[in-house]
């Protein structure tokens, strides 16, 4: 299946983000990153999504939306990304069914950097265009994350990346 270009013309992202967590970090602190990033959008709907498996991922039911990921997190629950990397998170993305609601570019990393300074990282897939297998991270506080992501527009990206390279904070 291919995912070239957004999936809607009239939409640059869909509802949903994946969200993997490649480091070993707390349930509470996974239910902290799940609050404040919806908290920080401010539209009233949890966007982001534990990537685990297909069979999860959000769907559209009539005319509704399934959440993303609500907490709290089963105290019992292991990322299955755990030690793995982006380019093993883009393998997932490949591989999203078209009927879930999951964008098929977009996606959260929690990393490395997150357990350095508390920041997450926004993934792309593709360029500017939204085609292709290009990967770019741009560095993100978790608090934006989803209102970045869902406010996105076509080279909105390009635009963040050149402030992030003049200096200007991560988003």
């Amino acid at each position: 299946m291919t995912h070239e270009g957004p999936r809607d013309a009239t939409s640059w992202t869909d509802v949903h983000f994946a969200l993997f967590v490649l480091v070993d970090i707390s349930t509470d602190q996974i239910n902290q990153i799940l609050q404040t990033s919806y908290s920080g959008a401010s539209l009233g709907s949890w966007n982001l999504w534990l990537a685990t498996s297909y069979t999860n991922a959000p769907r559209k039911q009539g005319d509704q939306y399934t959440d993303g990921t609500k907490p709290p997190v089963p105290k019992d629950w292991n990322s299955p990304f755990l030690g793995k990397s982006i380019p093993d998170a883009v393998e997932f993305m490949e591989g999203l069914p078209d009927e879930s609601t999951v964008d098929w570019h977009h996606f959260v990393i929690v990393g490395e950097d997150y357990l350095k300074s508390g920041i997450v990282n926004l993934c792309r897939i593709g360029d500017e265009e939204l085609k292709g297998k290009e990967v770019d991270v741009l560095p993100c506080s978790v608090e934006h994350a989803s209102l970045t992501l869902m406010g996105l527009e076509p080279h909105g990206w390009e635009e963040i990346r050149s402030n992030v390279e003049d200096g200007f904070s991560p988003i």
